[in-house]
């Protein structure tokens, strides 16, 4: 064998080699995607279900976020400012799995659970009032997407609580 084959071979198992580290890396690329797809998606998760807990641990805060969706007139203003920061807190929520969903961060399903317990939520007068007042806050891009959910949401009720809506409730 001779110097120039000795060479070819050479080169035939350093392209392997290359090729096979590249599939290597691109396995590694989409392992590690995936995991932090699952991170991005398990933290959407934990941030709204410690944001329903603390209001269905806290009478004081369920009791302003129904009265709150119902726009009542009889909030004190302090009670305006938690109702309001409730708001600003789950609407941060869905805006960061909006955001995420755009840059393929969370699977389609995350956004569509999102879309629905904001179905839930933005139909109230209360929620639409502190939106129009504070949609700058947001990005507009989530802005406009939740302006777009605005016009075809569906007057705010508590659906587990039979026939009683935030409306009809004194």
């Amino acid at each position: 064998m001779n110097w120039e084959a000795t060479g070819a071979i050479g080169e035939i198992i350093g392209a392997a080699a290359v090729v096979i580290s590249l599939i290597y890396l691109a396995s590694q690329i989409r392992i590690s995607n995936r995991a932090s797809r699952q991170a991005a998606e398990q933290n959407l998760l934990d941030n709204q279900r410690q944001w329903l807990g603390r209001i269905a641990d806290s009478d004081s805060l369920s009791t302003i976020w129904m009265r709150g969706a119902k726009d009542d007139p009889d909030l004190t203003e302090g009670e305006w400012i938690r109702y309001g920061t409730l708001c600003h807190e789950v609407t941060l929520g869905w805006e960061r799995s909006f955001l995420l969903e755009q840059d393929g961060g969370v699977s389609s399903a995350v956004v569509e659970r999102d879309k629905r317990m904001r179905r839930i939520v933005i139909g109230s007068p209360g929620y639409r009032k502190w939106f129009m007042a504070r949609k700058s806050a947001l990005t507009a891009e989530f802005a406009e997407q939740i302006e777009s959910e605005l016009t075809a949401a569906e007057p705010y009720s508590v659906a587990y609580a039979g026939d009683r809506s935030v409306e009809n409730e004194t």
